[in-house]
């Protein structure tokens, strides 16, 4: 109890005695500032006080070159240990507080015409320098500095910009302050680059782990700056020849390719090193060491008829008496025609392969034959996988090797052999097919109608079902405890249900976002709680949505059609995902903004694979 009060005495006699201060001038220039009415911060993330604390036009403009340096000074130290605070009579155990109590970043925003009458709204921000933490001892970069100075990015268009400090005072656990002020610049000189961008308010959630963190109990051992922006880092080195309609991100980090051109391929998402070698392909020079990051490191032979479903074990360790290593490098892809194959990624090996035309027998079939699968999903047990298509049924396959020991009687046909069909009661086409990450036993499929369902393997029965779309839904996206799953459609939305609730009807929505300008094409929940879900549209643009604000928070303008969108996890997925990823000292699960991701991947029209790393992240 006395480490408590000692802590919560502190926290309030360091939170009345901290100087408070405001930005003042841009390399020197006061008149270029916007002066907010006094020096008291802003204390509401939501607010749209927290992008220019309220203040008025400046009457001057900064010229600034691109690639040239810019200060913004303050009239005060920022985060300067106070003499109240060193005065506190500690109790022995209470250590000693950081000397610095707030991260800070610099953002940018460029009006349409003339920056004096610009203010700021819309997704139209993005961050130049940030200032994060320091350890051993635990401290802030921006410690005792009168100013923040940052260089303009050389690839950014000339043109007037708002510019935006922000300091975070952090002092008061879970009540963060906002310290922030605008100038006026213009740019000069300058290239073509078009950042991704993010609205304020809307560039960082209420619940940031950078904002609601303790840093007096325990002390934090790490930290980020809260940010919703996300920056480009590559692009594959080799793309493919037409469109990918899907991608995959395996649990080495790696990403996975299915392309309209009838190839699959692996790409490396890090800069590689290697002292027993790559595997043979056409990037990859035979006395490689070293792979740059995008660079191809296998292509299967092409298909003759175009891949356009994609899965890769999530959970690999999950299931008992699995065999880690050997079911965490399982992919699984289908044909525009319904030849479904089966591959280690590793290895190259193709481990099983379904042709269209084959005869078959189990349930679902006729005549001895089957229909042809659309979409397909991997169960976490690397055992069986699920697929959908023109009859509008679910079918559970046995994804284990003909040859393989760990065949059962059930399986006694090998690869693709069917184990059960189960009806949704609508023949319309099956758009799209997902194993639940947390429970191989429920799977999620949407149709060409808009209708989503979630049916029970074991039962063979369909137990949720709702219709919240009138147009097809071509994606689904679980939350990584599988609680919330979210549908991309035709009619330019994306709905989010609870997974939790069984119901038949479209009133267990939690929430419908808007904003793509034409349909949605792909879908993905950041793979902690789902906090952030990612979309890509025929429209060109990746969206980033705050699934708690019901609102979009980052922008990204790719010019073609997304197909297909996936989260970076941060660490190792195979190792995150089996609890559903740990929850850091600091609250959420790490990564943008406590979602556990590091990053996104996208894939489209283009046939080239883009990386997207979270400002901050490596």
């Amino acid at each position: 109890m006395k480490l408590f009060s000692a802590f919560t005495i502190a926290s309030a006699l360091f939170s009345s005695a901290s100087a408070h201060y405001i930005f003042t001038n841009i390399n020197g220039n006061s008149a270029a500032v916007r002066q907010p009415a006094n020096n008291s911060p802003v204390t509401s993330v939501t607010s749209s006080a927290v992008r220019c604390n309220s203040a008025a036009s400046a009457s001057a403009v900064v010229n600034v070159a691109a690639g040239g340096s810019i200060t913004f000074g303050l009239d005060n130290t920022v985060c300067s240990r106070t003499t109240a605070m060193d005065r506190i009579d500690k109790a022995p155990a209470f250590p000693e507080p950081p000397g610095t109590l707030s991260p800070a970043s610099l953002y940018l925003a460029r009006a349409p015409s003339d920056v004096k009458t610009f203010n700021g709204d819309g997704q139209v921000w993005f961050k130049i320098a940030e200032w994060g933490a320091t350890f051993n001892p635990f401290s802030f970069k921006c410690y005792n500095l009168n100013a923040l100075t940052a260089t303009i990015p050389r690839s950014i268009s000339a043109g007037q910009y708002l510019v935006r400090a922000e300091q975070i005072g952090l002092h008061v656990a879970g009540a963060p302050q906002f310290y922030v002020s605008c100038g006026q610049i213009n740019v000069t000189g300058g290239g073509s680059a078009n950042p991704s961008k993010v609205s304020i308010p809307g560039y960082v959630s209420a619940s940031d782990p950078g904002l609601t963190v303790n840093i007096y109990n325990p002390v934090p051992t790490a930290y980020k700056v809260p940010s919703l922006q996300f920056v480009h880092s590559h692009d594959a080195l080799r793309p493919h020849s037409a469109a990918i309609w899907a991608l995959a991100v395996t649990p080495s980090a790696d990403v996975l390719t299915a392309s309209l051109d009838g190839t699959l391929a692996l790409y490396t998402s890090n800069v590689t090193q290697s002292t027993s070698g790559f595997p043979k392909d056409e990037d990859i020079p035979s006395d490689a060491q070293e792979l740059d990051a995008g660079a191809r490191i296998r292509t299967w032979p092409a298909h003759p008829l175009a891949w356009v479903s994609l899965s890769v074990t999530a959970n690999p360790t999950r299931s008992e008496g699995s065999d880690e290593s050997d079911v965490s490098r399982k992919a699984l892809v289908n044909s525009i025609a319904g030849t479904t194959m089966l591959v280690d990624y590793t290895s190259g090996e193709v481990l099983g392969t379904k042709n269209i035309g084959e005869k078959q027998s189990g349930p679902g079939t006729s005549s001895g034959y089957a229909e042809p699968a659309w979409s397909v999903s991997l169960a976490s047990d690397g055992k069986t996988y699920a697929s959908t298509g023109g009859s509008g049924s679910v079918t559970i396959h046995s994804a284990i090797p003909s040859s393989s020991s760990a065949k059962s009687d059930s399986m006694e046909e090998g690869f693709g052999s069917r184990l059960a069909d189960i009806p949704t009661g609508r023949v319309k086409f099956g758009m799209f097919v997902d194993h639940c990450p947390t429970d191989d036993n429920k799977v999620a499929m949407s149709n060409e109608t808009g209708q989503v369902f979630i049916l029970d393997v074991e039962k063979a029965t369909v137990s949720t079902s709702w219709a919240s779309h009138a147009m097809p839904v071509r994606s689904l996206g679980w939350s990584g405890d599988g609680n919330l799953i979210m549908s991309a459609s035709d009619d330019r939305r994306l709905v989010l249900h609870d997974a939790r609730v069984s119901t038949t009807s479209s009133s267990s929505a939690v929430a419908h976002l808007t904003g793509h300008a034409l349909p949605v094409l792909s879908v993905a929940l950041s793979p902690g709680d789902g906090r952030l879900a990612l979309s890509g549209s025929r429209d060109g643009t990746v969206r980033v949505w705050d699934v708690g604000m019901r609102k979009s928070v980052g922008v990204v303008r790719e010019g073609k059609p997304v197909w297909g969108v996936a989260w970076r996890p941060i660490g190792n997925v195979s190792s995150n995902m089996e609890d559903g990823l740990t929850s850091s000292a600091t609250g959420g699960f790490g990564g943008i903004g406590g979602t556990g991701a590091s990053g996104f991947v996208t894939g489209g029209e283009e046939g080239l694979v883009r990386w997207y790393r979270g400002a901050g992240q490596v």
